[in-house]
């Protein structure tokens, strides 16, 4: 197992607006208290005069509201519009929400250079969020050049302020980089600061560190307790490193229900692995009753997804017609999509040997299809639909 790095991927920030200063009309605390109650129509009215009459966190409230759609109809262009003015009065939370606007193309055309202006304003006012958002940006190379050192810097100032998530980047990088950046120790004690907080991957990231005793002493069973947090919030990555605990006994003892019940928690979310594993159980009986034709759906879900065993192993379900109609063409082009095993060396050869040339020009074909395609959910379900016309 390695470490999960989540694509660059910024979220809009619905935390409510910061606190005007004392000198605020008492208009803005009331509509800030209609805010925090949910009542975001009573928080518009308080905040739209004030935020007409120049005042900057009535302008970010009022943008969050628009962004968020929690006012009705959703406005990114007029979220865009009160971000800005806010943001222009060095509000850091106005800041930092119009470079995620720019980040997404949400109200504006994606633009990550004004993503990064936008932050670097917020995280020079000391904003987690936009330290975080500068390590980001950095760690990617997206609108600016492409450094790791800088990733780091930032994220470690959000991070010493609690930002989970910074905490948690900070401790992958630490745990994944080559070179003098490298540290297991610093990756042990940040990602445990963010498990502590109850992020999910950090959770996960924590128990992969324990699992193969990077930066601490191997502990399966401490793994399989930070499995077990992240998994129980819906962490697939950690699902499915569940499952595996308790498929072979690591860390627990074997217990192939428990396997079952989470791989397919993870495979119901999309998980190849997990689904791949989960067809296995299947095929075999093990766990679950034997049913090949489940074993079929899961293995085509994974191998939609480019899951190299799971096409091989519906390539042999096609081949012996197990769980799906015999179909040689087919069988023939999954299992050219993927390097065999050694316990399957020389399948493909006797498959062909009981082809027609015909059946194997029809397999060609539609193994260039699938290699074109990447093997993607629309190759295979072209596959599907060859069925009929393919010379069996």
């Amino acid at each position: 197992m390695t470490l999960r790095i989540p694509l660059f991927l910024l979220a809009l920030c619905v935390g409510a607006p910061a606190l005007a200063q004392p000198s605020a009309q008492p208009a803005f605390e009331q509509g800030y208290s209609a805010y925090e109650a949910g009542d975001y129509a009573s928080a518009r009215q308080y905040w739209q005069p004030l935020a007409e009459a120049g005042h900057a966190p009535a302008q970010y409230g009022l943008g969050l509201l628009h962004a968020n759609g929690q006012i009705a109809g959703h406005d990114d262009v007029s979220a865009v519009s009160w971000l800005r003015k806010a943001a222009e009065q060095g509000e850091a939370g106005a800041q930092f929400n119009l470079g995620m606007m720019y980040a997404n193309g949400q109200g504006v055309p994606r633009d990550y250079a004004q993503t990064a202006q936008w932050c670097a304003k917020a995280a020079s006012q000391d904003d987690a969020d936009g330290q975080y958002c500068m390590g980001q940006l950095y760690a990617n190379g997206d609108g600016v050049k492409q450094s790791d050192e800088q990733a780091m810097q930032w994220w470690r100032k959000a991070a010493e302020q609690g930002h989970a998530k910074a905490q948690n980047r900070l401790g992958e990088l630490y745990a994944v980089t080559e070179g003098p950046l490298r540290d297991n120790a610093q990756a042990v004690h940040w990602l445990r600061q963010a498990a502590q907080q109850g992020l999910p991957v950090a959770q996960n990231n924590l128990g992969t560190l324990y699992l193969d005793g990077q930066g601490v002493a191997r502990d399966p069973e401490a793994a399989m307790h930070w499995f077990r947090r992240a998994a129980e919030q819906g962490d697939a990555d950690a699902q499915y490193n569940l499952a595996v605990g308790y498929d072979f006994g690591r860390g627990v003892a074997r217990d192939i229900s428990q396997a079952v019940a989470w791989y397919r928690k993870a495979a119901e979310q999309g998980y190849a692995k997990a689904q791949s594993n989960l067809g296995a159980l299947y095929a075999d009986g093990d766990g679950v009753g034997r049913d090949e034709a489940q074993a079929v759906a899961w293995w085509r879900k994974a191998a939609e997804q480019g899951h190299p065993r799971a096409r091989i192993n519906l390539g042999v379900m096609y081949a012996e017609g197990r769980g799906v109609p015999r179909n040689l063409p087919v069988a023939y082009a999954l299992l050219g999509t993927a390097r065999l095993p050694e316990d399957l060396a020389g399948y493909r050869d006797r498959l062909a040997a009981q082809m027609s040339r015909a059946q194997i020009a029809q397999g060609r074909k539609l193994e260039a299809d699938l290699m074109a395609a990447g093997s993607g959910a629309q190759a295979i379900r072209r596959v599907d639909r060859a069925l009929d016309a393919a010379p069996r």
